[in-house]
C-alpha cells in the first residue's frame, strides 16, 4: 500500500522536473553538439585567424616587444595572455581583457595581426558563450550548474521509475501499438540505457563550469582545491623579467615542456609551461635553477626576481 503514493511522489517530481528543467537542458546539450562540429567548421572558414601568412620554419617574434606594443594600445590596466601556436602554421593568440575583451590572431614570425574578434562575435563564440554561461557570465555558470543538479536528480527518478520487480528487465521498443507506446518505451528503455552515460556527462559539465561547485566537491572528495599563489605586498626590486617562454620562470622547473601560456597580469608577465599531464608550478615556489640557487625569490604579480 505504502509503494503507490511513494511512487506516485517520485512521478510527480521526475514529470515536472522534466517539463521545468528540460527545455534548458535539451538547448545546453544541443549547443554542445553543434560546438563540435563548429569548431573545424570555424577555422576552415576563417583560415585568416588560424593560419598565419609566413612560412611555418619561420623562427617566432620575441613576445616582449609584442606584449609592450599591446599594453601601449590598450592600456597598462590590460590583462594579456598570449598563446603561442600549438601547431606548425598556426598563428599566436592573444586573450585581452580590458576596455576591449576578446581575441587577436597574429602572424607568430611578425607579429603583425592578421585579424580580431570580441568576446561575444563570431558564430562560434556566441554558441561558446550561449552553451557554458547562457550569456550570463558567472549568473548564467550558476544556474546551468544547478540545473544539472536538478538533471541528475531526475535521472535517479527515472532510474526509480523503471526499476522493474523482475530480472532481467525487459527492453522491448513497441512501434506498432500506436506513436504514444513507441514514445514511452523509447523514453523508458533510452532513459535507463543511456541515464549513466547521460549522468556522467552532466555531471563533469557542472563540474568544470562552475568553480564553487567544483572546489566544493573537490574537497569533498579529500582534495585541496588549487589556488593562485600569494603575492608579498610591497614594491619588488630587481629587473624585469621579458615575457618569454625562455624566461626562468617557464625553463626552471620544467626545461623539456612545451610553452602552454604567457599571462600578463595588469601588464606584468608571468609565463606557465605545461606538459602533457600538468603545469609547471614553478611561480609559486622556488625552483632548482640558476636565480633560485641565489637566494632570489619569484614574484608573480610583477615577474620579478628579488
Amino acid at each position: 500500500m505504502r509503494r503507490a503514493p511513494l511512487r506516485r511522489l517520485w512521478l510527480t517530481l521526475h514529470r515536472w522536473i522534466g517539463l521545468t528543467l528540460g527545455p534548458l537542458l535539451a538547448l545546453t546539450a544541443l549547443l554542445g553538439a553543434v560546438l563540435v562540429v563548429a569548431l573545424p567548421l570555424d577555422r576552415a572558414a576563417h583560415p585568416e585567424l588560424f593560419t598565419a601568412r609566413s612560412n611555418s620554419s619561420t623562427a617566432p617574434a620575441p613576445l616582449e616587444p609584442l606584449r609592450q606594443h599591446l599594453l601601449a594600445e590598450f592600456g597598462p590596466d590590460t590583462n594579456l595572455t598570449l598563446r603561442p601556436p600549438r601547431q606548425p602554421g598556426d598563428t599566436l593568440w592573444v586573450l585581452v581583457r580590458g576596455p576591449w575583451d576578446g581575441t587577436l590572431y597574429l602572424d607568430p614570425a611578425t607579429g603583425a595581426e592578421q585579424g580580431r574578434r570580441g568576446t561575444h562575435e563570431g558564430a562560434y563564440n556566441l554558441l561558446f558563450e550561449l552553451h557554458s554561461s547562457l550569456l550570463l557570465e558567472d549568473t548564467g555558470k550558476g544556474i546551468l550548474a544547478i540545473a544539472a543538479l536538478a538533471y541528475l536528480f531526475l535521472l535517479v527518478t527515472g532510474v526509480v521509475l523503471w526499476w522493474p520487480a523482475r530480472w532481467p528487465p525487459s527492453l522491448r521498443i513497441v512501434l506498432g501499438r500506436g506513436l504514444l507506446r513507441g514514445l514511452f518505451d523509447l523514453h523508458r528503455t533510452g532513459g535507463a540505457v543511456l541515464g549513466l552515460l547521460i549522468a556522467v556527462s552532466v555531471f563533469t559539465g557542472a563540474y568544470m563550469a562552475w568553480r564553487p561547485l567544483g572546489g566544493f566537491i573537490s574537497t569533498a572528495l579529500g582534495q585541496t582545491p588549487a589556488k593562485a599563489p600569494g603575492v608579498p605586498k610591497g614594491t619588488a626590486a630587481g629587473p624585469r623579467l621579458p615575457c618569454s617562454p625562455a624566461s626562468p620562470s617557464a625553463t626552471c622547473r620544467c626545461p623539456a615542456a612545451r610553452t602552454g601560456r604567457c599571462a600578463c597580469a595588469s601588464g606584468s608577465p608571468t609565463t606557465r609551461t605545461r606538459t602533457a599531464s600538468a603545469r609547471c608550478g614553478c611561480i609559486r615556489s622556488r625552483a632548482s635553477c640558476s636565480a633560485c640557487a641565489a637566494g632570489r625569490t619569484w614574484t608573480p604579480a610583477t615577474a620579478r626576481w628579488s
